[in-house]
């Protein structure tokens, strides 16, 4: 899938979505988004590709959207089964900082006052509605410019996460470091991935599929 960016800024345009075909080794124009969708922000934001969370069949995008009269962040969902999407709302009053895989489930990443970060996932069940999975208390900070970005879930509950730097030169984030969060103990500890390099744009969770992003 590829997402063609129809906009000519700064008046608003329109997204057009291109399915792959392996039957016809072709692009296929699938639809026109609605101008609702004003803007649609890859995950990680790496270069300028459009990458989706693939969880559970689906692909998940953050987005700025019009609802009511007002751009918000969101979630667009498509579902590769029925190769349908819709456009997911979150929780009233939270910014979605980014989307990750946690527990099997997508999951809305939120900086809070004092560099804590909550953790938002939908309930199982006909309402779906968002509730707070997680809070991750703040990190040692070594520099100002340092954020700390939650990326999935791993064994006995614990979080895997990426250590940024604002970069004013190059005028983009690069990660430094990994950090697995024990919410048991509730500390951090660094990991060492051996063939890293000492600076990185992003990372992506690997998923088992024919789906790409």
């Amino acid at each position: 899938m590829r997402f063609a960016d129809l906009n000519e800024r700064p008046v608003r345009g329109r997204y057009s979505v291109d399915i792959y075909s392996q039957n016809s080794n072709s692009w296929q124009q699938k639809e026109i988004l609605p101008w609702q969708i004003c803007l649609i922000l890859g995950y990680p934001q790496i270069s300028d590709s459009y990458f989706g969370v693939l969880v559970n069949e689906s692909l998940y995008w953050k987005i700025r959207y019009i609802n009511n009269d007002k751009e918000i962040y969101a979630v667009l969902r498509f579902d590769t089964l029925n190769e349908k999407f819709d456009v997911i709302l979150s929780p009233d009053n939270v910014y979605i900082h980014n989307i990750g895989v946690f527990k099997g489930h997508v999951c809305l990443v939120e900086y809070q006052r004092a560099d804590s970060i909550d953790i938002w996932t939908r309930e199982v069940g006909e309402s779906q509605n968002w509730i707070k999975f997680m809070n991750l208390p703040p990190f040692e900070r070594k520099s100002r410019f340092d954020e700390l970005v939650p990326i999935c879930s791993m064994k006995n509950d614990e979080i895997l996460a990426s250590l940024r730097e604002m970069n004013n030169f190059l005028e983009r984030w690069m990660k430094k470091e990994f950090l697995l969060y024990s919410p048991d103990v509730k500390t951090y500890k660094k990991i060492h991935i051996s063939g890293t390099v000492k600076h990185f744009i992003g990372e992506i969770t690997y998923t088992d599929t024919f789906v790409s992003p």
